[in-house]
C-alpha cells in the first residue's frame, strides 16, 4: 500500500481528539518509514516486501526513527507558519499546534501502527504478530472496500471536528466562555467591577 492515504483517517481523528498531543507531521513520518521498507524491497523485485518493520518490534523501531525526524520538521513548520499568519483565529492554526518529544514519539508510533494494521488486513505477507505468531491472522478480516468507508469517515470526522472547534472560537462569546473556564480568577474580578 505504497503512498496510500488510509493512514491519514485515523491521524486526523486523533489529532481533532488531542490537538496539542498529537503531531501530525510525526504520524505521517511513521507511516512513511514502514512504507519506506516497502519501497525498498519493490525495488530489489522481491514479492514479499513487509518483512521486518512490519511487526510490533519494527513499529517501535519505526517510531523511533520517526519521532525525531517529525519533531523537527513539524516545529520549522509551525515556525514557519506562525511568521506567515496574521491572526490567531485561523482555523489552520489549531491543525499546525506542536507537541513535545513524548507526543512526536507517540504520533509516530500511532502512525506506523494504523499502517501495520492497514496492511495486515490487506497484504497476505504481512506477520503482523512476529515472532509470537508467523501467520496473519488479521488477513481478510475487514473488506478493503470498508477500509476506504472507515478511513475516509475518520478524516472527514477529524477534519470537520478541528474545523468546527476553531470556528466556534472565532464567535466571542465562545471566546469569552473558554476563557473564563481557564483563567476564573480574571473572569470574577471582570464580574464584580
Amino acid at each position: 500500500m505504497l503512498l496510500s492515504v488510509l493512514p491519514v483517517g485515523p491521524g486526523l481523528a486523533l489529532k481533532s481528539i488531542l490537538p496539542f498531543k498529537i503531531s501530525l507531521i510525526s504520524f505521517l513520518f511513521g507511516h512513511l518509514v514502514l512504507e519506506a521498507e516497502v519501497l525498498f524491497w519493490l525495488l530489489q523485485d522481491e514479492i514479499f516486501t513487509h518483512r521486518y518493520l512490519h511487526s510490533p518490534a519494527g513499529v517501535l523501531l519505526a517510531s523511533l526513527i520517526a519521532a525525531p525526524v517529525g519533531l523537527i520538521a513539524g516545529n520549522a513548520f509551525v515556525r514557519l507558519w506562525n511568521k506567515r499568519r496574521t491572526s490567531d483565529t485561523h482555523p489552520l492554526t489549531y491543525i499546525m499546534a506542536t507537541t513535545g518529544p513524548f507526543g512526536h514519539w507517540f504520533s509516530a508510533f500511532a502512525g506506523a501502527s494504523a499502517t501495520l494494521a492497514i496492511n495486515a488486513a490487506t497484504f497476505f505477507d504481512v506477520q503482523p504478530l512476529t515472532p509470537f505468531r508467523n501467520d496473519n491472522p488479521l488477513l481478510g478480516s475487514v473488506p478493503e472496500f470498508m477500509l476506504d468507508v472507515y478511513a475516509g469517515s475518520l478524516a472527514l470526522g477529524g477534519v470537520t471536528a478541528m474545523l468546527a472547534s476553531r470556528i466556534l472560537l472565532m464567535i466571542p462569546l465562545f471566546k469569552q466562555l473558554i476563557r473564563s473556564r481557564n483563567h476564573p480568577a480574571s473572569s470574577s474580578s471582570k464580574t464584580s467591577e
